[in-house]
């Protein structure tokens, strides 16, 4: 019989390096400010010694280091929606950011909107992996029992990226994700979002 794979969920991933590392470092200073003011933050996917911000508006980033940022990050994101034959606009709904300290990390999870994504600040080596999987729906119900003896694209459940400094990473917000343990005695920050249509 052929084989005919069906379905292809995307991820997509770049480095921007049209960001300098002067303006990178400052927005982790203002990060970092920001984590003082507010340091209890909010528990969502976040384990261990993890943080993770209350929710944040592109208005929060204004006439700071993040502004530019977030401009870059949204003309990348429109070239995704380009990637999926979508004359549609995206805008931020919502934004926080994360510190993971050694041994924080984050459970499987997922996010509401269109596109979602990370923007990676500061990764410490050994760099703590991005993890997207297809385990909620998989493992337990089909490839969990029929045991697969080689992982391929169609019997993988599991994929991760290596993020490394002014990595932007995006993909449907319905897909399940979470973040390895960090193993490194530094902090692994990074700048999330989620993005909805664009309102008129």
């Amino acid at each position: 019989m052929h084989l005919n794979p069906v379905f292809s969920i995307p991820l997509w991933s770049d480095i921007l390096y049209e960001i300098s590392d002067q303006n990178l470092s400052d927005a982790e200073t203002c990060l970092r400010q920001l984590n003082r003011q507010d340091n209890l933050g909010r528990n969502i996917s976040n384990r261990g010694k993890s943080f993770q911000s209350k929710t944040k508006f592109t208005e929060d980033f204004v006439d700071t280091p993040l502004e530019n940022i977030l401009e870059i990050i949204l003309t990348r994101l429109q070239n995704c929606m380009a990637d999926l034959d979508s004359p549609k606009e995206l805008e931020f709904e919502s934004l926080w950011f994360n510190i993971n300290s050694e041994s924080g990390y984050n459970v499987v999870h997922t996010h509401s909107g269109i596109l979602s994504g990370t923007f990676y600040i500061s990764i410490p080596e050994p760099a703590a992996p991005l993890k997207i999987t297809r385990e909620f729906d998989m493992i337990n119900h089909f490839w969990g029992s029929i045991e697969s003896r080689h992982r391929t694209p169609i019997t993988s459940t599991v994929a991760t990226l290596v993020p490394e400094p002014k990595l932007l990473v995006a993909f449907p917000s319905f897909m399940p994700h979470g973040v390895e343990q960090n193993m490194a005695k530094e902090d692994r920050i990074s700048l999330s979002f989620n993005t909805r249509i664009k309102r008129t």
